[in-house]
């Protein structure tokens, strides 16, 4: 590549000069934009620059960086999600069950629940149903062509994440603080990103975890699927009991200890299952006529229809669903002391004493005392309750709804799939 040149009328030998790579000068070409580097001048011996050669580029520098960085970069969309979880009528069911309603869902790997059938998948979601976790197989099919992957609460496959960083499938999980494994060791530091539905999750969970792949969101409910009812009057006192949570994590015996002892007021607690302790409670001590146990319903928008407030005293929660579910039907929150239950802005709160106890993890569990309780809703029934109720559902609508956080978690998931 030698050339001869006039420069200054004198015949000389000039070398050529090429940009090497990395170099931010006029005339670097970049190889993936399907360019060669170009010759940027000739110079002499004499360190004469040629000027009659136009090697000048055709842009000016800072649009040519642009433009290369526009088509390295990953096009911003929404993101295309899997969703791992359980397809089920309450629980985390219906939070996975709302989500593919709010995002862009487009598959779903249902694992087989051990007490409660499938329920009619969504239409807009292609559903891939297993009873084997241990199917690696079928996890990889899954994932592949997805941006993201969505859990709650536990990622039920212990090897989502790895896979995930292979597919280059972005893994995300909303964390109850109660199933996370002892110092949030194994899958937790090894997701991109988890989500704190609460700020009782983030102060426990977040001092073990890295900084860079947790952040608080608050996880919102769907508040359209939820009719709203004003209550006038405190007259009967809802308690949902769900299945339990185990242990009687939801409190039941401590609302039936209560019942009990304020017979004048009517109850009505729902319940999917009848678990060990309510049996036991119900043959030995058998309910009080003013307690009246319903089963489950179809519609969970027909949970709330009736009762006029709600008590759940809870030992522990990850994000207590029904209790703001309960709140935006209209129905003002009885509920202890301790979070996150305390959080969502309740009617009134009941002394709880906190104990060690081992779900998953070690956690802290408390216990409502009956005796608080049975006052509390002794004083509380006949009042006009109009005001309370309305404002139960005005905070759900400006705290936990899709319409005021949907944006901020979609976001969120579009800078964790597409980063700037």
């Amino acid at each position: 590549h030698t050339r001869y040149i006039s420069v200054t009328g004198v015949q000389t030998c000039a070398l050529p000069i090429y940009l090497r790579k990395g170099d931010t000068r006029l005339g670097r070409r970049d190889r993936r934009a399907g360019r060669r580097w170009a010759l940027l001048a000739l110079r002499s011996p004499r360190g004469a620059i040629d000027r009659r050669l136009d090697v000048t580029p055709r842009r000016p520098e800072w649009q040519r960086l642009r433009r290369l960085t526009e088509l390295c970069r990953k096009p911003r969309r929404e993101p295309r999600v899997g969703i791992i979880g359980w397809l089920t009528a309450s629980g985390l069911g219906r939070l996975n069950w709302v989500a593919t309603t709010q995002l862009n869902v487009v598959r779903w790997l249902a694992p087989r629940h051990q007490r409660f059938p499938y329920i009619p998948s969504h239409p807009d979601t292609d559903t891939w149903y297993c009873n084997s976790m241990g199917n690696i197989t079928k996890l990889r099919d899954f994932m592949h062509g997805l941006d993201m992957v969505l859990c709650f609460e536990l990622p039920y496959y212990p090897n989502v994440a790895e896979l995930g960083k292979r597919l280059n499938v972005k893994t995300v999980c909303v964390m109850m603080h109660e199933c996370a494994p002892a110092g949030c060791k194994g899958w937790p530091q090894q997701f991109d990103l988890l989500i704190h539905p609460n700020e009782t999750c983030r102060t426990i969970l977040s001092p073990a975890l890295p900084r860079h792949n947790h952040r608080m969101l608050r996880w919102p409910i769907d508040t359209d699927e939820i009719p709203f009812r004003q209550r006038d009057r405190a007259d009967l006192f809802f308690f949902g009991q769900g299945t339990g949570g185990g242990a009687d994590r939801k409190g039941g015996f401590i609302v039936l200890q209560a019942a009990q002892a304020t017979p004048n007021v009517p109850w009505l607690v729902r319940s999917q299952i009848v678990d060990r302790r309510m049996r036991i409670f119900e043959v030995e001590y058998h309910y009080p006529p003013n307690v009246r146990v319903e089963g489950q319903v179809d519609d969970p928008a027909d949970l709330y229809v009736e009762g006029d407030v709600a008590v759940q005293v809870s030992r522990y929660e990850g994000m207590g669903l029904q209790l703001l579910e309960a709140k935006a039907s209209g129905m003002p929150l009885i509920t202890t002391d301790a979070g996150p239950m305390n959080e969502y802005d309740p009617f009134a709160v009941i002394r709880a004493t906190p104990r060690r106890t081992t779900v998953l993890r070690p956690t802290t569990a408390y216990d409502a005392d009956p005796a608080h309780l049975a006052e509390t809703v002794a004083s509380l029934h006949g009042r006009d309750i109009a005001a309370a109720s309305i404002r139960s559902r005005e905070w759900v609508d400006a705290n936990a709804s899709w319409k005021t956080q949907g944006d901020v978690i979609r976001q969120a998931f579009t800078d964790l799939c597409f980063p700037s």
